[in-house]
């Protein structure tokens, strides 16, 4: 699922479901850094996007 940049709201839901997903991942295991780095992708949206 992991892209570059979430462009709207269907991308960050869909986001958001991964995260509920992998939220027991283990630290620094490949679900683990995918949760990171959604982590990561949905504060970026939410900054630029739900922040005005």
């Amino acid at each position: 699922m992991l892209k570059n940049k979430i462009s709207n709201n269907s991308e960050l839901s869909v986001a958001l479901k991964r995260v509920e997903q992998l939220w027991d991942a283990q630290y620094q295991s490949a679900d683990g850094n995918e949760l990171h780095q959604l982590a990561d992708l949905i504060f970026a949206y939410e900054q630029e996007n739900l922040n005005r």
